[in-house]
C-alpha cells in the first residue's frame, strides 16, 4: 500500500530515475533529518547533562541507517521486480531493519540509563547504583530477544512451537540456576528494603561481624576485622537474621556482666561501677549508665554495667578499657570478686 503511495507521487516515467529519488529522499531525511531531530531533542538538555547529550549524539548513527535501509527497500519495490525476488529483498531488509532498530533502542535506553546513573551516584542510598544497571542490562536482553524472535518470524520460522520448546528449556534452566536465581532475587530485595548499606557493621551470622564494602545484585562483599573479605551470597543474607549496627543510629551500648562476693553491699558496688562508667571519656551522659543487680548466683552476685557510646566503632576498645578499670575500682574499695569453688568433704569410717 506505501509502495502504490509512492509511485502515484513520484514524477519521472523511468523507474531507475524514480527508484534513485526515493532512495535519495530516504538518505537526506535519514542523514540530516535525524541529525536535525537529536540536536532539538539535545537542546532540551543542555543544561541538565552534557553527558546525556553525547551519549544522545550515539543513536544518530543506527537511527540514520534505519532511513537509508527503509529508502533502499522502497526504492528497489519501485524497480517492479517479480514477486519472489521481492519478498526476499523484503526479508533481507526487513531483516536489516530489525538489526538497526534494535541497534538504535539499545543506544538510546543506554543514553537514558547512563543519565539517570549519574543522579544515582547522588544519592546516599545504594539501591540507585545497584539496581539502575541491573535493568539496563534486562532491558538490552529483551531488546535481543524480541529482535531475534521477529527475524526468525520474518523468514518464516514457527515461532510458536520455537517458544514452547524455550518456555521448557527455560524451566530446565530455572532449576538449574536456582541458587543463582535466589542470589539475584535477594540481592534486589535487600536493596529494595534498605537493610544495609555500604560502610555499615554487619552481623549475619552469629560471630560473624564486618563492614560491608559492596552490594552487589548476586553476593555482598563484608570485610571482618581480621582484614578479610566475604563475599556472601545474597540469598544467605536474605534468609537470614541480620544486625545492623550502624542503624537507626550509631550509638551502640557496652555491657559489662560481672559478681561479687556474697556479702558485698550492694549499693556500694553499684556506686563504684557507675562512677568507672562515668569518668570514661568515651561514655555517653545520655543515656546515662546503669548498673543491674541479676540474681544470686551459686558463688557470686551476678551484676551488669551498662554504658553508651557515640559510635559502634567505639564499643569494644571501651568495653575493654571499663572492664580493666572496673577490676581495679573493685580491688581497690576491697570488694571481693568470687571464683567457683568447691567443698569436699571425707568421711572416716
Amino acid at each position: 500500500m506505501f509502495t502504490e503511495l509512492i509511485k502515484e507521487v513520484l514524477p519521472f516515467s523511468n523507474n531507475y530515475l524514480n527508484a534513485l529519488l526515493v532512495f535519495l529522499t530516504f538518505f537526506i531525511v535519514g542523514y540530516y533529518g535525524v541529525r536535525f531531530l537529536l540536536k532539538k531533542v539535545s537542546s532540551l538538555f543542555i543544561k541538565r547533562s552534557v553527558h546525556f547529550n553525547k551519549l544522545l549524539a550515539k543513536s544518530n548513527i543506527p537511527l540514520s541507517i534505519l532511513f537509508i535501509i527503509v529508502g533502499a527497500k522502497y526504492a528497489i519495490r519501485v524497480l517492479g521486480f517479480t514477486n519472489s525476488l521481492l519478498e526476499f529483498i523484503d526479508s533481507v531488509a526487513n531483516t536489516l531493519i530489525i538489526i538497526a532498530g534494535s541497534w538504535f533502542a539499545i543506544k538510546f535506553i543506554q543514553a537514558i540509563f547512563d543519565h539517570i546513573s549519574l543522579f544515582a551516584k547522588k544519592t546516599k542510598t545504594p539501591v540507585d547504583d545497584a539496581l539502575v544497571p541491573f535493568l539496563g542490562k534486562v532491558m538490552y536482553a529483551l531488546i535481543y530477544v524480541f529482535g531475534f524472535i521477529f527475524i526468525l518470524k520474518i523468514w518464516g520460522v514457527n515461532v510458536t512451537s520455537l517458544l514452547a520448546g524455550v518456555g521448557i528449556a527455560g524451566i530446565a534452566l530455572g532449576f538449574a540456576m536456582q541458587s543463582t536465581l535466589a542470589n539475584i532475587f535477594g540481592g534486589v530485595a535487600l536493596i529494595l528494603d534498605h537493610t544495609f548499606s555500604v560502610g555499615d557493621r554487619l552481623e549475619y551470622e552469629p560471630g560473624k561481624v564486618g563492614i560491608v564494602e559492596e552490594i552487589g545484585i548476586r553476593s555482598t562483599k563484608v570485610r571482618n576485622f581480621d582484614n578479610e573479605l566475604l563475599i556472601v551470597p545474597n540469598g544467605d543474607l536474605a534468609n537470614s537474621r541480620i544486625i545492623n549496627h550502624s542503624k537507626p543510629t550509631l550509638k551502640a551500648r557496652v555491657v559489662i556482666p560481672f559478681g561479687v562476693a556474697y556479702g558485698s553491699n550492694i549499693e556500694k558496688v553499684k556506686k563504684v561501677a557507675l562512677d568507672v562508667a562515668k569518668k570514661h571519656p568515651k561514655v555517653l551522659d545520655d543515656p546515662a549508665p546503669s548498673v543491674v543487680f541479676l540474681e544470686m548466683a551459686d558463688f557470686s552476685l551476678n551484676m551488669k554495667l551498662f554504658a553508651w557510646v557515640a559510635s559502634v566503632d567505639e564499643k569494644f576498645l571501651t568495653k575493654e578499657e571499663l572492664t580493666c578499670a572496673l577490676y581495679k575500682a573493685l580491688n581497690k574499695n576491697k570488694i571481693d570478686i568470687p571464683f567457683p569453688t568447691h567443698t569436699v568433704y571425707v568421711k572416716k569410717k
